[in-house]
């Protein structure tokens, strides 16, 4: 049977090296409307973002440029985009911007790229979870160097972090519930309809990751032997 999956993400966004400002977006001088009008991801729409979009080979049909629109209710009456998840049971929705460029061209020793935006969690009960990341370069292989989820079924948002187990590179995720994750195995839940600003950041020079999941809840991780130090950030 097809379900329909729906989750809209309204967000700002900023990415910094300590107080450096490598990009920040609002939204408000972009055209309401589509942000972009290539969904191969080849060609940069509004803001300088790319989309990349399919329906995957399962029951999804709305793969479309239409899926990721500048829209004028954003937080603090501010806009944002608005991202529609695939109806079906497969497929993905990318917004991406490459930032490798600003990366080498930031200030030395500025090493820990943060990644800060805000999201509404809207009252949907879609199974589509949606992930905003700081992607990279892992020694010729991509990863995730840290980033966070949101699952709308649950309302949970959750940590994730490429680490290193055996030898082998793998993207984990974290509970949030708890600070310097004592491993309690607490979730952290978020409230319906509600407006959060939330962030992660990543150490290039020693690996550590840490997540924001609200004003007060402050996560790190940091394990010498799990922890993959050097991966070279590329895009949001």
């Amino acid at each position: 049977m097809k379900t329909k999956l729906l989750f809209s993400v309204l967000f700002t966004l900023s990415l910094t090296v300590y107080s450096q400002t490598l990009d920040s977006e609002d939204f408000n001088s972009l055209t309401i409307g589509d942000i972009s009008g290539d969904l191969t991801g080849a060609t940069p729409g509004q803001g300088g973002f790319l989309i990349f979009g399919n329906n995957g080979s399962g029951t999804s049909t709305n793969s479309a440029t239409s899926n990721y629109q500048v829209v004028a209710g954003g937080n603090n009456s501010s806009q944002g985009v608005q991202i529609t998840s695939p109806d079906g049971d497969t497929g993905v929705h990318f917004l991406f911007k490459p930032i490798d460029s600003e990366w080498t061209a930031r200030i030395a020793g500025n090493d820990i790229v943060e990644l800060e935006f805000s999201f509404f969690t809207g009252s949907t009960t879609s199974a589509a979870p949606f992930r905003a990341i700081v992607f990279g370069d892992n020694a010729g292989a991509g990863a995730t160097a840290v980033g966070l989820q949101y699952d709308p079924s649950t309302r949970e948002l959750s940590g994730l972090a490429t680490l290193s187990v055996s030898g082998t590179a793998g993207l984990y995720s974290f509970n949030l519930g708890v600070e310097n994750l004592d491993f309690s195995n607490s979730d952290f839940i978020l409230g319906a309809n509600t407006w959060y600003r939330v962030g992660c950041s990543y150490d290039n020079i020693t690996g550590a990751v840490e997540w924001k999941a609200t004003g007060t809840n402050l996560v790190s991780f940091y394990d010498v032997d799990l922890v993959i130090p050097g991966i070279v950030p590329l895009e949001i």
